[in-house]
């Protein structure tokens, strides 16, 4: 038997996808129950997870260190940035550590090299590609803290990044 390479169809199964295989160049329909052997990167979890939320945080990062491109363009990249919502009281501190990112809830005493604070529907327009988080800023919509000369470093890897780190977060089934 040759390689194993799922892709997927929208169809009956599995929240809307059915499976198919190509082995080879024949192509056969994989009837359920699939064996757990048979199938590594199924994931059929379309679980909703509420924006600006510890979990929201995590599942981001967890994604976003799983593209290898953009570990790959983040090499080298280390920073912390905290994320206000200025109206929900809620504050998350990301790490970016080499590229690999992680996340968790800002404590008061907390700091970090960068601090964007701004309103919980402004987070959602810029997660909606509604508006631009340097045009926010421009604006006066976001507040930013931190050092320009640094920011300057890092503002043409992330700038080349936002469309790809948005993209993965709006594949997220987010509820607002």
């Amino acid at each position: 038997m040759g390689d194993f390479y799922p892709f997927f169809h929208p169809s009956r199964t599995c929240s809307g996808f059915m499976i198919y295989c190509c082995e080879e160049l024949e192509i056969r329909n994989v009837m359920w129950p699939i064996q757990s052997t048979q199938i590594s990167l199924l994931s059929c979890d379309t679980s909703i997870i509420h924006f600006w939320t510890k979990e929201f945080f995590q599942e981001a990062g967890r994604r976003l260190n799983r593209d290898t491109e953009l570990a790959n363009a983040l090499r080298g990249v280390n920073t912390t940035i905290i994320a206000d919502c200025l109206d929900k009281n809620g504050s998350f501190l990301i790490e970016v550590s080499d590229g690999k990112i992680s996340s968790h809830e800002a404590l008061p005493y907390d700091s970090a090299d960068f601090r964007f604070s701004t309103s919980y529907l402004e987070w959602v327009s810029i997660v909606k590609n509604e508006s631009k988080i340097e045009a926010e800023v421009v604006k006066g919509h976001v507040k930013f803290k931190g050092s320009m000369p640094k920011m300057l470093l890092y503002l043409g890897k992330v700038a080349r990044l936002e469309s790809k780190i948005l993209g993965t977060i709006r594949s997220m089934n987010l509820e607002y």
